[in-house]
């Protein structure tokens, strides 16, 4: 059933029953979780260490859930039942120096960036910190914060600022962060061994979890519907690019990207198989 078929439906019943849909999504090559003890992707100690203390410093709070995003200022429906908004309780926010304010805005891409950090909140707070600012965020256990409506610029990703959308998704990528996702009640996350992005062999890192994937996909969708963002990923010879796009740079790509699509210095989000979810 289209969108638009299920969202006209949506507005002359005053009860929805929404099917739950589930894909197997294919994975890169995995191996159980084991106690690491090496990793190739390089983190200072004075990261590591501000990364958890950023997390310890939020404390825990309720949250009320709803089942809308909500873009130039209209609710609109999305079919995930863990979504959090900047003006619930226990909701996330930016101050308006992070953020350029706008009253409309159609933006034609969403862009996927993992945060490198080890919860929503922490992620907010450090990007807080840096001036920086995104639109959504999908914390550990799936649960998608809203912090801005779509309507305005957040600063995601220099040079598609204007035209996107942005979504940064809780992954603290070092192995040695399996432990305190096991101790949080998490799980161990699955270690992707190896990856290429830009030609080169990145890995190993810590995946996603399902319900993460599931939540990118929920948003990737209510966004097709809010801004008619195309379901549709860089592709190179029938693959995933996971490379700079050209199309991307010059902003004329409509769809869901990477941040490594933008610029040859980011690598995430790694695995996720954006061509499958779309």
């Amino acid at each position: 059933m289209s969108w638009i078929v299920w969202l006209k439906k949506f507005q002359m019943s005053p009860i929805v029953t929404i099917p739950k849909v589930i894909e197997v999504l294919p994975t890169p090559i995995i191996t159980k979780p084991e106690e690491p003890k090496i990793t190739s992707i390089p983190e200072s100690a004075n990261l590591a260490a501000r990364l958890l203390q950023a997390d310890q410093d939020v404390k825990d709070v309720d949250v009320i859930l709803t089942k809308h995003i909500v873009c130039n200022g209209k609710k609109v429906p999305i079919v995930w039942d863990k979504v959090v908004l900047w003006t619930d309780k226990g909701g996330l926010g930016y101050d308006k120096n992070c953020y350029d304010e706008r009253t409309f805005r159609q933006p034609t891409m969403f862009v996927a960036h993992w945060d490198v950090c080890l919860s929503t909140s922490s992620m907010v707070k450090v990007t807080k910190e840096r001036g920086l600012s995104v639109h959504f965020g999908i914390d550990n256990d799936g649960t998608i914060y809203q912090m801005l409506d779509t309507k305005n610029i957040a600063w995601h990703a220099k040079g598609a600022n204007t035209v996107s959308v942005g979504v940064e998704i809780c992954n603290g990528v070092a192995l040695k962060y399996n432990d305190y996702y096991v101790k949080k009640g998490f799980g161990l996350r699955a270690i992707i061994q190896t990856e290429k992005v830009h030609g080169k062999e990145i890995g190993p890192y810590l995946d996603y979890y399902p319900a993460q994937i599931e939540a990118f996909k929920a948003l990737t969708r209510a966004l097709n519907l809010a801004h008619a963002i195309p379901l549709e990923a860089p592709m190179k010879n029938g693959l995933l690019l996971k490379e700079v796009s050209p199309e991307v740079v010059k902003n004329t790509f409509k769809g869901v990207v990477g941040h490594y699509n933008i610029t040859a210095s980011k690598i995430d989000p790694g695995c996720l198989p954006l061509d499958v979810i779309v």
